[in-house]
């Protein structure tokens, strides 16, 4: 019996030091970071970037070099089961393939639930183009 305890022991110490350097290593902040992808419909440059939620408040980078998700760049609406409505503001941005940054992209993404952790839909931008809009949780 004290040899399963001795090793139920180390095991929950194994777990406690692996846990906290885990964490070390990925910082601290709230909520969720999501990294996504834009495509126009009707043709034209493909734009990717990334974006944290914490309490249905969007925030990005400010700057590529920027440590922290920092800058208020929208709203979540969480709807029906399995749907949302995001609404960006003029400070939403993205990049796209030649890592040029696309600013002012202010707008609202209607999406669904594809399954846990990844969601699809339409975008919209206030100038009125519309795009094919996929995200996925890559960060909790």
């Amino acid at each position: 019996m004290s040899a399963l305890r001795s090793i139920g022991l180390a095991l929950l110490a194994l777990v406690l030091v692996c846990g906290s350097t885990a964490a070390d290593d990925i910082g601290s902040f709230d909520g969720a970071v999501w990294r996504f992808g834009m495509t126009p419909k009707g043709g034209g440059k493909k734009l990717r970037g990334a974006f944290r939620v914490n309490n249905h408040v969007l925030f990005q980078k400010s700057d590529r070099s920027d440590k922290d998700f920092t800058e208020k760049v929208g709203t979540n609406h969480p709807g029906a089961r399995g749907k949302t409505r995001m609404v960006f503001n003029k400070e939403f941005q993205a990049f796209d393939e030649d890592k040029t940054r696309h600013e002012a992209l202010g707008g609202v993404a209607r999406l669904n639930m594809d399954e846990k952790g990844e969601w699809s839909g339409e975008y919209i931008s206030e100038k009125g183009r519309h795009y094919e809009f996929r995200c996925t949780r890559i960060q909790e």
